[in-house]
């Protein structure tokens, strides 16, 4: 694929890391502070919305596979709920006042099925754009740089333009949501005229969806990227749940905040193109358990930076920066490697699927992180701003810090046992070759 074909792919992805990043820094928070609910009620409406999620991501997988139009199976997908998204994102981002803990729950139940209509044909259209290992992970690079943009920006922006210190969280998320409304449908139109779509004419046979799930089941290397990447999802929205609140109250940089994780991800972005260098070496594997144990220490750092030192709490997100880009970019480009082989026992690629159970386990864990975080401070006694127990300020810093760097730990085992290398995909890869050249010389000698 050529640059620019690659580029306006990975343009789709700034705009939706524009929407999705305050999902988790700042929307929660705002509901729990500004909308009045509780902690424990934020937390805990985020963490039961995805028994709906297990019901709606597994549908629209499947039928993202099943159907089929004139110009592919993926691109109309993005087309017809892009306007749903734009809709979705204004009314979750700009609740009317007053609202109740009914208004956010109706909210999640609309907003995240819309966002798997886009997310799932998305990235289900990246990995079909190339069967190499090498070149997947090259795409998985420019869509998250292209996300990290997207960060950045929605994170920028608002820095520049607004008061850090005094602007509410409704007026940063205000700002955010517009950012998201513009750049979005240029984004659609610009990824749809400029990339193809090799989803192919092939749909997947009519198969009961639990048999297929069962299928998913027994692909071990899938079921083991899955496993690791809910751990380290879980343990990163630990991390990301609470760190501005942290930040805040624990180290009073409050008005630094937006500037650190702005420059987080400048860094992040600048190290992309080194992580995926790394992975030619080592096995994209093992690059990414390697960054799983530097991020790893980083958390563990979070509980010794001294209150009110921003130099010391800077440095720390510049590493942050460094060693988390992969967090991003090499779970899909492995799952990918994962469906080959799924395909190579089964005959049948069912890509939409895999991507399915991959969003889904991704909004799982980060809502069962906010569901457990969330509880926990409010538990704890913990008050934004206010004045906090010894128990309130142990919570935090286990949350912010060391729990998810134990939890990370253990995904770095998981993932450093990943029995799919280069290699062995290679082989697989050349023996699905050969049969589909039986099948397609089979189908043309039938009378």
């Amino acid at each position: 694929m050529g640059i620019w074909s690659l580029a306006a792919y990975g343009s789709l992805a700034a705009p939706l890391s524009i929407v999705f990043t305050p999902l988790i820094l700042f929307l929660p928070p705002m509901y729990a502070t500004e909308v009045g609910l509780s902690l424990t009620t934020v937390g805990l409406l985020f963490l039961l919305a995805r028994f709906w999620d297990a019901v709606t991501d597994p549908i629209v997988g499947r039928l993202c596979d099943r159907w089929q139009f004139s110009f592919g199976r993926r691109k109309v997908w993005i087309l017809c709920t892009a306007p749903l998204l734009m809709l979705m994102a204004w009314l979750f981002f700009q609740p009317p006042a007053g609202v109740s803990a009914v208004y956010l729950l109706c909210m999640i139940l609309l907003f995240y099925p819309v966002w798997t209509m886009v997310m799932i044909p998305y990235q289900s259209w990246g990995i079909e754009l190339s069967q190499n290992y090498q070149q997947r992970t090259r795409i998985a690079g420019f869509r998250e740089i292209a996300s990290m943009i997207g960060t950045t920006a929605v994170l920028g922006v608002p820095m520049f333009l607004l008061d850090a210190g005094g602007a509410t969280k409704r007026e940063v998320l205000g700002l955010m949501c517009g950012m998201f409304l513009v750049f979005f449908p240029v984004a659609v139109m610009l990824a749809l005229w400029k990339t193809p779509d090799k989803s192919g004419s092939r749909v997947s046979p009519r198969v009961n969806l639990r048999e297929l799930l069962q299928v998913l089941w027994s692909n071990a290397p899938f079921v083991s990227i899955a496993g690791a990447y809910f751990i380290v999802q879980f343990a990163y929205g630990m991390y990301l749940s609470v760190i501005q609140l942290f930040i805040i109250s624990a180290l009073g940089l409050g008005k630094d905040f937006l500037l650190l994780v702005f420059i987080k991800h400048i860094i992040a972005i600048l190290c992309v193109g080194f992580w995926v260098r790394v992975s030619r070496r080592l096995g994209k594997h093992i690059a990414y358990g390697i960054c799983l144990l530097l991020t790893a220490v980083a958390l563990v750092a979070f509980s010794s930076i001294d209150p009110g030192n921003f130099v010391q709490a800077l440095v720390l997100f510049v590493f942050l920066g460094i060693v988390t880009a992969p967090i991003l970019v090499f779970p899909p480009a492995i799952v990918a490697d994962t469906i080959d082989y799924g395909r190579w026992k089964t005959g049948n690629a069912d890509t939409g699927l895999y991507m399915a159970i991959l969003q889904l386990i991704n909004k799982s864990a980060l809502a069962m992180a906010i569901g457990v975080t969330f509880p926990l401070l409010d538990w704890a006694g913990f008050e934004e701003g206010g004045s906090n127990s010894a128990l309130a300020w142990t919570v935090m810093h286990g949350l912010v810090s060391w729990v998810p760097a134990l939890i990370l730990l253990v995904a770095a085992v998981v993932i450093w046992r990943f029995p799919l290398t280069q290699r062995r995909l290679g082989g697989i890869q050349l023996r699905l070759a050969s049969r589909e050249r039986g099948q397609t010389a089979s189908a043309l000698n039938t009378p």
